[in-house]
């Protein structure tokens, strides 16, 4: 788009009837215009094209030393922003797995639950996603049954060879609504832990850095043994 001011590049989203032969009816600078609801603007386009909403995943997210992530993974339709959390889930699944099997601290067997785990949340989050696209447009009065976005986005729960299963129920049943769980595989409650010395920490601050290749130095030689955790969540068992 063209001001008397700047020049920016621009993205307008509006439904757009076709013409007989599949093109856009309307002139996308006249688009621009209603959208921003000026209708004398001056406006240059530098280029169009179609997006069309999609939900896809891969066949398999590994192979070898080639591993997909974010969108080469998967399309989602903007239902909740599910794609932006899945690529960032991705990445951080992958991440922590390749710098342990690079610092020896795990064995190249490891990167192989990278498709294990993330392969069935990207097929989940697509059937997800497309079934709650498709319902803006195609309302027939059913109650909603999918999972909730708290639930897409965070209750997600693991199966793989890098995870011992304890026997607890499906925490990631069709149609739940997210609660924080300590089941095996899925991602750990958000709590705050009290300090003698310190302020409050966060669980995953504590988590990450007793978890840490390099534990600092204390006096006396051996660390503080760290106090125990209270539940934000008193009425579950931890």
């Amino acid at each position: 788009m063209k001001t008397s001011r700047s020049r920016t590049r621009t993205t307008a989203g509006k439904g757009v009837p076709d013409t007989a032969d599949g093109v856009d009816a309307l002139d996308p600078a006249t688009t621009v215009r209603d959208v921003l609801g000026v209708p004398d603007l001056p406006v240059e386009i530098l280029g169009s094209n179609r997006w069309t909403a999609a939900a896809q995943t891969a066949a398999r997210y590994a192979h070898g030393p080639i591993f997909l992530v974010g969108d080469a993974a998967h399309r989602f339709p903007p239902a909740g922003a599910t794609g932006v959390s899945t690529a960032m889930h991705d990445a951080h699944n992958l991440a922590w797995k390749l710098a342990a099997v690079l610092r020896g601290h795990a064995g190249q067997a490891l990167l192989d639950s990278y498709a294990e785990e993330r392969e069935p949340v990207g097929r989940r989050n697509t059937d997800e996603t497309g079934t709650a696209w498709s319902r803006l447009f195609n309302t027939n009065g059913a109650p909603f049954a999918g999972r909730s976005l708290a639930q897409i986005d965070m209750g997600y729960q693991y199966r793989s060879s890098a995870v011992t299963i304890d026997g607890s129920p499906d925490a990631d049943p069709p149609g739940a609504d997210y609660e924080p769980t300590a089941a095996p595989g899925c991602r750990a409650p958000h709590l705050w832990v009290n300090t003698p010395h310190a302020r409050p920490r966060s669980t995953y601050s504590t988590a990450t850095s007793s978890c840490s290749p390099r534990t600092p130095a204390h006096p006396g030689g051996q660390p503080p043994r760290p106090p125990p955790a209270r539940s934000a969540y008193p009425s579950k068992a931890m």
